[in-house]
């Protein structure tokens, strides 16, 4: 598991883009998956801000993310 605080998403929930906010030094891959499980995007979170400005319908979204040997997930919900 990445350590607490290490990742954070704002504003959650929100209506508009998601920051995520990489604390850790080291570049995490992610996956978001809607609410059924679909993968929806997929890149890589730099360290820093990282603005993820999607289309997507209002729902519970989960953002999935690892190092190469820790992961974590994340709960996003579009309003």
């Amino acid at each position: 598991t990445l350590p607490e605080g290490s990742v954070e998403a704002y504003p959650n929930p929100g209506r508009g883009p998601w920051t995520i906010n990489n604390n850790l030094p080291a570049t995490l891959d992610a996956v978001l998956m809607d609410g059924t499980g679909r993968k929806v995007w997929s890149g890589q979170i730099l360290t820093g801000n990282h603005p993820l400005d999607l289309e997507l319908p209002a729902g519970v979204y989960h953002l999935q993310l690892t190092d190469g040997t820790r992961a974590s997930s994340l709960r996003l919900i579009r309003l």
